[in-house]
């Protein structure tokens, strides 16, 4: 769950007068309007323009705390006393994501409507901070020429872990001038932040690397030139090899460029723009019937693919587990997922294999994220293990690089993929369609 908030729909930094454009150009609905400095008011509104009631309103300054709540229309207001200049607000509700917008007495417009984000995890409401631990990182993105570039998409990003800390369900785009800006509350925890942007349209990303965290609690980038990251073509030929003649369809994406995905396309050649970035380079080529019966895939990573891909979709009409490891096929058919402990264990208490399987929650939300539209079921591990005491010679354990696509999962059953990238190690490919207990 981010711990990060942000000024996308409501009060805004920039000097007030029609012709104001909001830091985002996609979320604020209705026209903005200008505000006595001294009353604050609007209405809050769900993604379906339905009333948010109910929600936590707080002002919050160095000598002032006031609070109030939404009513069942979704509106609220309250009055700031003359001597109060700046301060923060603070819109709180649970299952959307909290903003915290920054308020200055003699620069000031609120939107009529606030549109809050939906967030089905956020079950709580947190609205315990100081505000000295608030935080503003604002710039602006030009282009070579100098001029402004509107609609880039940034993120504020953990550079360590990799997470998202803008909400994985909202979008940030600049305005009219290039401008950009988050505000957020600072976390011990937290190493190096970096800024991400890229257009839209791109596979490639612009990152700036150097760490945001030591400017804080107010970091002015100035004016980021955007320089676009050339996009390579990528070329896959899939081959399937069919002793059952299944009736198969192409199914290939880049987990992190999820805007590059096709499922559901007959087997032909592709070409398709990708980008080469470390963490934009995973590629899953596989191929599935309609029914989920038969499938196979692979997982590469495009710094060392080839252009041609044999796959072999036939799989028994049974609960299967086929494991590969170094050129050693070993068909397992007592083998259920465990879906309490979240891993393949053995339906015969006497059989003495064992799987450890530790999901990387981190990098498969980031993955999941996908707007491309398609149905998409990844998971990463930061562990698996596989152990078996008597054939020994397939035993192994790896800590990184080991990804699952799922076919196909209901309440009863889970079948797919799973494949380590890094074969430094040996190959290791596993296919499965296991009975869920």
């Amino acid at each position: 769950m981010s711990r990060f908030l942000y000024c996308f729909w409501a009060i805004c930094l920039v000097s007030c007068g029609p012709e104001f454009d909001e830091l985002s150009t996609t979320e604020v609905i209705g026209e903005p309007e200008i505000i006595d400095a001294n009353l604050i008011s609007s209405t809050l509104r769900d993604n379906n323009d339905n009333p948010i009631a109910e929600a936590v309103v707080i002002f919050t300054s160095q000598s002032e705390e006031i609070r109030t709540k939404s009513d069942l229309n979704g509106d609220f207001d309250f009055v700031l006393p003359e001597s109060i200049d700046h301060g923060y607000i603070t819109v709180a509700k649970e299952y959307y994501d909290r903003q915290i917008i920054k308020y200055d007495r003699d620069n000031i417009i609120i939107s009529q409507k606030l549109v809050l984000v939906d967030n089905p995890d956020l079950d709580f409401i947190y609205t315990d901070f100081n505000i000295a631990d608030l935080y503003e990182v604002s710039g602006q993105i030009i282009n070579p020429d100098m001029t402004p570039i509107t609609g880039i998409e940034y993120q504020l990003i953990d550079k360590k872990t990799g997470q998202l800390e803008t909400p994985a369900s909202a979008r940030f785009y600049t305005n009219a001038d290039g401008q950009f800006s988050i505000m957020g509350v600072m976390d011990q925890n937290q190493e190096s932040l970096v800024l991400r942007y890229s257009l839209p349209t791109d596979k490639c990303q612009t990152t700036i690397e150097e760490s945001i965290m030591g400017q804080l609690p107010s970091a002015s980038l100035g004016s980021l030139t955007f320089q676009k990251i050339p996009e390579e073509q990528l070329s896959i030929y899939p081959k399937v090899n069919n002793d059952c003649n299944p009736n198969v369809l192409s199914k290939i994406y880049f987990p992190a460029q999820q805007s590059l995905a096709i499922v559901g396309d007959p087997i032909r050649n592709f070409s398709l723009d990708y980008c080469t970035d470390k963490s934009n380079a995973l590629l899953f080529i596989g191929v599935e019937e309609r029914s989920g019966q038969h499938f196979d895939g692979e997982f590469h990573e495009s710094s060392n693919h080839s252009s041609d891909y044999s796959l072999y979709p036939c799989t028994p009409s049974s609960w299967f587990l086929e494991l590969d490891y170094r050129g050693i096929i070993d068909t397992l058919y007592d083998v259920v997922y465990n879906v309490t402990e979240a891993r393949f264990e053995s339906q015969n208490s006497s059989s003495p294999l064992s799987f450890v399987m530790e999901v990387d929650d981190v990098l498969t939300e980031s993955f999941n994220n996908s707007n491309s539209g398609k149905d998409i079921n990844f998971r990463a591990f930061k562990k698996f293990k596989y152990q078996h005491d008597i054939n020994t010679d397939q035993n192994f354990d790896f800590d990184e690089k080991v990804y699952m696509n799922i076919t196909k999962e209901d309440n009863d059953m889970i079948s797919g993929v799973i494949m380590r990238v890094d074969q430094s190690t040996g190959f290791m490919k596993i296919r499965f369609r296991v009975e869920k207990v």
